[in-house]
């Protein structure tokens, strides 16, 4: 059964089995394709934008992806400036979905400065990112302060 779902055709979208939705069957190996279909698609380091409070979390690795809960909308942002939405389908688990083109720079900094003033860092208007990997390096460094 595990053999199935390793050699599905597709490691985006992870439909059901036998009815039942893979996490509450196999959730270690759910884990393990999760992180498969991004790891195919990503660069890391990369940031994810939290869909519903808005902060930013530095992701070091794939690795570092199961340490968190995340939620139908977070947005991670590879260091290339590659964008994955997290989506689910009907009677789908959780998967990364890549977006095409690049992040949205004005909108990526607009979504900084406004994390940035929620921790209470000042000179806000300053803050701009010229890359995405300017965007990492940047999270890291609110989230040391």
């Amino acid at each position: 059964m595990v053999l199935d779902l390793i050699n599905a055709e597709s490691v985006g979208p992870v439909s059901d089995y036998g009815g039942w939705p893979i996490p509450q069957l196999f959730p270690a190996c759910y884990s393990f394709l999760f992180c498969l279909s991004l790891l195919m698609n990503c660069q890391f380091p990369a940031i994810v934008e939290c869909a519903d409070t808005h902060d930013f979390i530095h992701i070091a690795g794939a690795s570092v992806l199961d340490e968190h809960h995340w939620h139908e909308g977070d947005r991670l942002i590879d260091c290339a400036g590659g964008v994955h939405v997290l989506s689910q389908g009907w009677n789908e688990g959780l998967y990364w979905r890549p977006l095409p083109g690049l992040v949205c720079l004005p909108e990526l900094n607009v979504s900084l400065r406004h994390f940035a003033a929620g921790l209470g860092i000042c000179c806000i208007p300053k803050l701009t990112v010229r890359s995405a990997e300017e965007a990492v390096a940047l999270v890291v460094w609110l989230e040391m302060q």
